[in-house]
């Protein structure tokens, strides 16, 4: 039984990415021809909240949850927490990463996924 409701969570889930997938075009679209900064900024929150659903899906099919907070190359090649001093002394570079989604299991850092 536990293996049928497994498979219909991950069908349910591959819909759900599938619909945000789509949802995350139609608001990119829809931002370049809006006017006026109350619609802007609706479309702009909406988009974020649909991104950032589609973070946390995809973190849960890794076992990874969304982290609050950043942490640097050097955290994450340690599988570390922090880097003791509170800020990023090595911080990643734009090219590489920009818009990060940073991702912990067991508090410690697992991954980073970004927009290339």
């Amino acid at each position: 039984m536990n293996d049928v409701l497994a498979i219909q969570q991950a069908a349910t889930s591959d819909d759900e990415i599938a619909v945000l997938a789509s949802a995350v075009t139609d608001y990119q679209e829809k931002l370049r021809d809006a006017k006026g900064y109350p619609r802007i900024n609706a479309l702009q929150q909406d988009l974020q909240a649909t991104r950032q659903r589609l973070a946390v899906l995809f973190g849960e099919r890794h076992g990874w949850h969304l982290s609050r907070s950043d942490f640097s190359p050097s955290v994450l090649a340690r599988r570390g927490l922090f880097n003791g001093r509170g800020y990023h002394v090595d911080p990643w570079p734009h090219s590489l990463v920009d818009h990060g989604y940073f991702y912990r299991k067991d508090r410690k850092a697992a991954a980073v996924a970004a927009h290339l």
